[in-house]
Order: structure tokens, then C-alpha cells, then sequence
């Protein structure tokens, strides 16, 4: 059960980083993504912190949920 509520805690985390990324580009327009710096460095923040959390599941976690897309890049940068 532990490790179930782990996973899951890392789960919401990234769900709000995602959210985070999507309220970005809400509220600015696709060119802007080239043009503002801070914008940039605010969406690669929350993909760096995708990247962070997806290594902590569980591998138990991650064998039950191939089709989530992090599984395919657990571990990737660190190389």
C-alpha cells in the first residue's frame, strides 16, 4: 500500500507540472516559446521535473504502465 500512495503522490506531481506547462502556453502564443527566455526556461523546468519524478515510480509501477511515455525515457538524460 505504501508504495501504491508513493506512486500515486508521484503521479499528481507530474499531472501538475503538466498543468503547469499547459497554463504556459495558455496564456502566451506559440511563437512566444521562441522569443521569451523565461518562458523557455519555465516549461524545460517543468519537463526536467517530469523527468526527476518518472524515476522514482516503482518498478513495479512502471512494467504495469508501459503505454505512459515517461517509461520509455526513465533514465535517458542520466546516461
Amino acid at each position: 500500500m505504501e508504495h501504491e500512495e508513493r506512486n500515486e503522490q508521484i503521479r499528481q506531481k507530474m499531472l501538475g507540472e503538466i498543468a503547469d506547462i499547459e497554463a504556459f502556453a495558455r496564456a502566451r502564443e506559440p511563437e512566444d516559446l521562441k522569443a521569451d527566455r523565461m518562458y523557455q526556461k519555465a516549461v524545460v523546468m517543468s519537463l526536467i521535473n517530469i523527468g526527476e519524478l518518472s524515476k522514482s515510480f516503482t518498478e513495479e509501477y512502471l512494467k504495469g504502465m508501459p503505454q505512459i511515455p515517461c517509461v520509455l525515457t526513465v533514465g535517458l538524460y542520466s546516461r
